[in-house]
């Protein structure tokens, strides 16, 4: 099917710079949030496959007594550059480049603290419906659902 990937390897400098801050509004409500810039420097391609540029998340969350933390949380990735190689099924192989746009996801998280050992969440990620690539060809989720819980003794 050609569905696969293969490995290209390189020497590559990774210049990251990355910041990082967090702290209370209030009582109640507190923010974090990250950012990384990204420099590659490679000897035998072009540009580093799949990489990002930057990345970046930045969250707020509500603590309601202890018992229930809710959230939101936007992130945010670079644009990058993918390629697929069609070197099985075309002769002459040839190469496709796609260039993938920066793209933003909106989260929202909930979590009901029922004792000290024991808590219920749930996520939804990718609220904003944003449809994007995690490689070529391999879209994402789009909206994602996730509950659970956190037993700990």
């Amino acid at each position: 099917m050609g569905n696969h990937f293969i490995p290209l390897h390189d020497d590559v400098e990774l210049l990251t710079i990355h910041g990082e801050m967090s702290g209370k509004i209030s009582d109640k409500l507190s923010y974090n949030g990250h950012a990384s810039l990204y420099k590659y420097t490679l000897t035998m391609n072009d540009f580093a496959w799949n990489k990002p540029d930057w990345d970046a998340q930045l969250g707020l969350k509500y603590n309601l007594r202890n018992k229930i933390i809710a959230g939101v949380q936007l992130t945010g990735t670079g644009k990058r550059k993918l390629m697929v190689s069609n070197a099985e099924i075309s002769i002459p192989p040839t190469e496709i480049v796609f260039n993938m746009p920066a793209h933003l996801n909106l989260n929202l998280s909930a979590e009901y603290r029922y004792s000290k050992i024991l808590s219920f969440w749930t996520k939804f990620n990718n609220i904003s419906y944003n449809r994007y690539y995690e490689w070529a060809y391999y879209p994402s989720q789009r909206f994602q659902y996730m509950l659970g819980f956190t037993y700990s003794l």
